[in-house]
């Protein structure tokens, strides 16, 4: 595990880095210091789904290793997202997981798929549990059993990412976030389609621990660049 320290009770910008353009960009800045890259984002999300469909796994793997900031390390199952259609198996995914949970200082595992990946691999870091909807918000209730969810089993932070139709729905949302929190468990939600970019600056003054943004290619309907996004949640 990556030993970065990672102060979860403030919102951090999460940068994904999910192209070969991303790698290129951030091999650039590979030998500087852990300031600069904080410009940034104050995490990296590798999609290793994506590296490992474009061919690229080693070369996302070596600058994982070499990259002077806190690295997500995420491995999407087909079902939630993910391009990989290996990672449809989860013994596949479990083994390279296993192989690059030494250079993260977070993983994170979709919340349906965890019973499962948690008796094939041994989890080092700290964990991210995630669920995610494409099409539609997910139900307000099924947030709460999920949430319930991640309490039972340890997950460390639980982690929605759903479309939001309405100012009414983001405002449910916001206030979901912020019970939550005050509850003691770190919640990271934001939305996408027309209201993401609102929701992301909403959600993290809500208390939304990890807020998404992309280094150079949006990869989600409504997302921010990330330094932008890091920019606007300092100011908010």
């Amino acid at each position: 595990m990556k030993d970065f320290l990672i102060n979860l009770k403030t919102p951090q910008t999460v940068a994904t880095v999910t192209t070969s353009d991303d790698l290129a960009f951030l091999m650039d800045l590979v030998d500087v210091g852990k300031s600069e890259l904080l410009n940034i984002a104050d995490i990296f999300e590798f999609r290793i789904d994506n590296f490992y469909e474009l061919g690229e796994l080693a070369q996302s793997m070596l600058l994982m290793k070499g990259l002077h900031a806190p690295v997500l390390l995420t491995a999407r199952h087909p079902s939630e997202g993910g391009v990989a259609k290996a990672f449809a198996e989860n013994k596949v995914r479990a083994d390279l997981l296993s192989k690059c949970m030494r250079f993260a200082s977070l993983v994170d595992v979709e919340i349906a798929q965890f019973d499962d990946l948690a008796s094939k691999l041994e989890f080092s870091c700290p964990i991210v549990g995630s669920s995610h909807d494409f099409e539609k918000p997910i139900p307000l209730e099924e947030i709460r059993k999920q949430v319930d969810f991640c309490r039972d089993r340890g997950i460390d932070i639980a982690k929605f990412a759903m479309v939001i139709e309405t100012t009414d729905q983001l405002s449910e949302l916001a206030e979901f976030v912020s019970k939550t929190v005050e509850s003691g468990q770190l919640i990271s939600a934001m939305g996408m389609g027309p209201l993401g970019r609102e929701s992301r600056i909403e959600l993290a003054a809500t208390g939304s621990c990890l807020n998404y943004g992309y280094l150079q290619h949006e990869n989600a309907p409504g997302q921010w660049p990330a330094k932008e996004l890091k920019r606007l949640i300092s100011k908010a």
